[in-house]
């Protein structure tokens, strides 16, 4: 896992995979997820990190990956019930 910052635009890249990213959701109004071919995670895109260091810190250090892909999915599910 890497963790990438961009100062210029207030943006924090959590780096999961070296995979491609195919595919990226927005999953709220400052987060975004990056899926490779198989629907598996490559990074966390946060966007105005300085204000959401605790998401950063969460997703960082709190869930392994598999975790967050099921949250993923149920939340998708849910959305498309």
């Amino acid at each position: 896992m890497r963790i990438e910052r961009n100062v210029a635009i207030d943006n924090c890249y959590i780096r999961i995979s070296d995979a491609p990213a195919e595919e990226a959701r927005i999953l709220a109004p400052h987060l975004a997820v990056d899926l490779d071919h198989d629907g598996n995670v490559v990074g966390w895109d946060v966007y105005e990190a300085s204000e959401n260091e605790e998401l950063i810190s969460f997703l960082s250090t709190a869930l392994p990956e598999s975790a967050l892909v099921e949250a993923l999915e149920r939340s998708e599910a849910r959305l498309a019930a």
